[in-house]
């Protein structure tokens, strides 16, 4: 029975890192343009920090089980 290759570990933590920053700077951007628009003073931006960050460690905690 041949052995099956085993996953390159960088490979798999560079794209979780991608994915990290990608969901951040989508929200934080996000955050930004409500702000703009309905002419608030951050509020909308700190609430996308604040998700931003709960969701990245949700998705560490999740993926490195």
């Amino acid at each position: 029975m041949a052995k099956q290759p085993r996953p390159n570990n960088s490979v798999k933590f560079v794209g979780l890192g991608f994915q990290l920053v990608a969901i951040t700077l989508v929200l934080i951007f996000a955050g930004k343009a409500l702000d703009s628009y309905l002419n608030l003073e951050s509020v909308f931006l700190l609430v996308a920090i604040f998700i931003a960050v709960f969701a990245v460690i949700f998705i560490l905690i999740k993926s490195l089980k």
